[in-house]
């Protein structure tokens, strides 16, 4: 009996390509940067023991300029900017609009489209905002809460895409994240407010020009260090504070030495692309 035959087993490696898209965006809403501060960073890798009475009452609960800066992600030395978000922030708003974008998938556009690095610088001073809040929880108490509001901001970050996604399918994505999604805190992902909306814009966008040259990192070093306020009411209320710390003589936390925020990186529908 003849044997068979063995058929020659042949496999094929197929070729990925991947391109990379320059993204510049433009605010269209005030960004709220809120990183996870340092110092309950601290209380969960080693808590404090708890007060007592008299402690309490002589020890601030909030310090609005040192929450301000603790709200900050510290920017790497090469950042051009001293504020940056995390690039996973725009990667979410990106991924998530897919759910919003026909023909494409959420699953399929977080394999597909990727923001490059681990941050995006943001151009724009930050002001402090001082409003108040519902705590998570049952009984949602009442609180105030103080963080960085980029009233005026842009960014620029590359988006590596494999295709078939092509520069264009890029540039739809990112249109409808920045007014879908949104990124920072009270974006309209959450469905509450409207906040951290931004547009797709060209490189040589008029706006994006004058805030980037004039808001970098050394202007925004000096607002982190004196920082102007958001609004009339956020004026009132530190001003109220300052002097109600002076008049009670409460003790302040010490602010960190070095004053520096925490550590947390073909033109085409506004997408310049490039191999």
């Amino acid at each position: 009996m003849a044997g068979r035959s063995k058929e020659k087993e042949v496999s094929s490696i197929v070729e990925i390509r991947a391109e990379i898209a320059s993204v510049y965006v433009l605010g269209v809403s005030p960004l709220i940067v809120h990183g996870f501060s340092e110092s309950a960073e601290r209380e969960l890798l080693l808590p404090g023991r708890k007060k007592n009475k008299s402690e309490r009452e002589t020890t601030l609960k909030h310090n609005p300029r040192e929450e301000f800066r603790g709200c900050l992600y510290e920017a790497p030395d090469d950042a051009p900017t001293a504020i940056v978000v995390p690039a996973s922030a725009f990667n979410s708003a990106i991924r998530n609009a897919a759910l919003r974008v026909p023909g494409a998938t959420k699953t399929e556009i977080g394999q597909l489209v990727h923001v490059v690095g681990e941050w995006v610088p943001i151009y724009g001073i930050p002001l402090l905002d001082i409003r108040p809040i519902r705590n998570a929880g049952v009984t949602k108490t009442p609180d105030m809460r103080t963080r960085p509001f980029v009233a005026r901001w842009c960014a620029k970050f590359d988006v590596r895409y494999i295709m078939p996604i092509t520069s264009s399918d890029v540039g739809k994505l990112c249109a409808a994240a920045g007014i879908i999604m949104g990124v920072g805190d009270g974006r309209p992902e959450k469905g509450a407010m409207d906040f951290g909306q931004f547009k797709l814009v060209g490189e040589d966008d008029r706006e994006w020009r004058i805030i980037s040259n004039a808001y970098g990192k050394k202007e925004q070093l000096k607002a982190i260090a004196n920082p102007d306020t958001y609004n009339a009411k956020s004026q009132r209320l530190l001003s109220w504070y300052d002097s109600e710390v002076g008049r009670r003589e409460l003790v302040q936390r010490e602010p960190r030495a070095n004053g520096s925020a925490r550590n947390g990186k073909r033109q085409e529908n506004g997408v310049a692309a490039h191999s």
